[in-house]
């Protein structure tokens, strides 16, 4: 029987009678070719990258996982072809990794620098299909299939997988020889030793001390400072140094910045001597720091500092270390 339904849904295809990727009892799942497009009489769309993120971006806005989770995807172009508008949501999806962990799949529609969960009529911008998977999964795994489906028009979302009119399967994995290899987004960052100057198009940063105290001064003019206080039952933890304009354009500050202790992760703050705007070829101390509690500090001997920024001290909404250029770890031991 099973060999009957092949032999007509092949005769089908042959005479253009079922579209490409349209599922009927018996048959397998479109097996996506990255890079080659999919077109129907609603959407186009061609899978291009795959990827394991902590966070997905598009323009300067994004989406982060869970903490202990990360983002596998695949991503592409797409174009929504109809007078309507699509529901993203109509898409049904599984990602299993391993061949062994199944997750259920997320999707989205990436236009005009934010995320949609619709595409509105003849709007184009990429697709991404994804799952949260533990950190523990995302660094031991060598494969993942992404098995998704939809109707027409992506409406009436089906109950099951196999019961979609359009079905696909795009398999990846780790590796230099697979067809499609995964690529591992990892945060990798420099370890930093006080007074070493970094330098970036525009930038020439030093940190010169580092800072664990209830209040720093930072030096503005002859006899000027500006204060930054701890706040109460707490002291300041971070790194003091200079910053440098060495471009011919005025330069807003923008450092980024987090501390760990332990499990604790805690955002850091920047400070500066004078105006957020620094002039072509002038140098400005600041701080960039965080209250911590003392009853965490009492427990500790040492704290990390993550810190990054871009050339000619660019940022974007949800600005971090993660998301630099350059991105450095300074190990800070408290006395």
């Amino acid at each position: 029987m099973k060999r009957t339904i092949s032999i007509f849904l092949a005769a089908l295809l042959f005479f253009g009678l079922l579209p490409v990727g349209a599922h009927a009892e018996g048959a397998e799942p479109t097996a996506l070719v990255f890079g080659e497009a999919q077109t129907l009489d609603f959407i186009e769309f061609t899978m291009t990258k795959a990827d394991l993120y902590g966070k997905l971006f598009y323009g300067t806005w994004y989406t982060q996982a869970p903490q202990g989770k990360q983002y596998i995807a695949i991503s592409g172009p797409a174009r929504n072809t109809s007078d309507r508008y699509m529901e993203l949501g109509k898409i049904i999806g599984e990602v299993v990794i391993d061949d062994t962990y199944t997750f259920s799949m997320s999707r989205f529609f990436a236009e005009s620098g934010s995320y949609k969960n619709t595409m509105e009529p003849l709007s184009e911008g990429t697709l991404y299909l994804y799952a949260e998977i533990p950190d523990e999964l995302a660094e031991s795994l060598t494969s993942a299939s992404f098995r998704f489906g939809f109707n027409e028009n992506l409406e009436e979302k089906p109950e099951k997988l196999e019961e979609a009119k359009y079905t696909y399967k795009a398999d990846v994995s780790k590796g230099e020889d697979s067809p499609v290899s995964i690529d591992l987004h990892k945060f990798s960052p420099v370890k930093y030793k006080l007074k070493d100057e970094l330098k970036a198009k525009s930038v020439k940063l030093t940190f010169t001390k580092k800072v664990a105290k209830k209040e720093v001064k930072l030096n503005y003019a002859k006899n000027n400072y500006y204060y930054y206080e701890a706040k109460s039952d707490c002291k300041m933890v971070g790194l003091q140094g200079t910053l440098t304009n060495t471009g011919k354009t005025p330069l807003e500050i923008n450092l980024a910045g987090y501390l760990l202790i332990g499990d604790l992760r805690y955002e850091m703050n920047l400070g500066y001597a004078g105006n957020y705007r620094i002039s072509p070829k002038e140098k400005t101390n600041v701080l960039l720091y965080v209250n911590v509690p003392e009853s965490v500090l009492k427990k500790a001997d040492s704290a990390k500092v993550y810190f990054g920024f871009n050339d000619e001290l660019a940022n974007g909404y949800g600005f971090e270390p993660e998301d630099c250029q350059y991105s450095y770890v300074y190990t800070l031991k408290f006395d």
